[in-house]
């Protein structure tokens, strides 16, 4: 077995929110071998799903992810920022 010839990351951002699992599951339906993510710790020092070092972007939290708790990460909405579709969304935990 060789490498994957066709990695997603952050999945298919150009019909879902990056980093969702929407975005996880097209880009798998549409023929991706595997899905590169990143992964940071929250306050407890838990692990999250997110690219950036602050939630700002692509979440309504504000400020950096180390400072939020995983439940506090669990009700952010991370689909809102890319389309009223995705409204509620949560981030991978």
């Amino acid at each position: 077995m060789g490498l994957p010839s066709r990695l997603s990351s952050p999945g298919d951002v150009t019909n879902a929110p990056e980093n969702t699992i929407p975005a996880f599951t097209i880009s798998a339906e549409t023929g991706a071998d595997g899905i590169e993510l990143d992964v940071r710790l929250t306050r407890e020092e838990k692990l999250v799903e997110f690219h950036d070092r602050c939630l700002d972007r692509t979440s309504d939290g504000k400020g950096p992810v180390n400072h939020w708790t995983q439940d506090q990460d669990r009700s952010l909405d991370a689909g809102s920022w890319f389309s009223p579709e995705f409204q509620g969304e949560r981030p991978p935990t």
